[in-house]
């Protein structure tokens, strides 16, 4: 598994999720996340 790094700062690795997975309170649910995921390449889950 490739993993595409940001950056390095202090000795810790940093790089954008692929995924983000929520418990699906009312605050997750909104399209509005899902454009954001979109907008920075990962996918978002209920």
């Amino acid at each position: 598994m490739e993993q595409n790094i940001d950056y390095v700062e202090n000795g810790e690795l940093y790089s954008k999720p692929e995924h983000f997975f929520t418990d699906g309170r009312k605050d997750f649910r909104s399209n509005h996340l899902h454009q954001i995921g979109v907008q920075l390449g990962f996918a978002s889950h209920l």
